[in-house]
């Protein structure tokens, strides 16, 4: 592999890397706010399936 062509190959790679790292933010937030979530809420929440 050459130069150029290893230069293209890591930077694909540090795209992919930084795409997945998007995701991980974006899944920790999403669990923050579920943590943040009030019991009452998930009461209310669960009860809605119930019959």
């Amino acid at each position: 592999m050459d130069g150029e062509n290893l230069k293209g190959f890591v930077k694909n790679k540090i795209c992919e890397i930084e795409e997945r790292i998007k995701t991980l933010h974006s899944i920790q937030r999403m669990l923050t706010d579920l943590l943040n979530t009030s019991e009452e809420d998930i009461q209310n929440y669960l009860q809605s399936f119930r019959i």
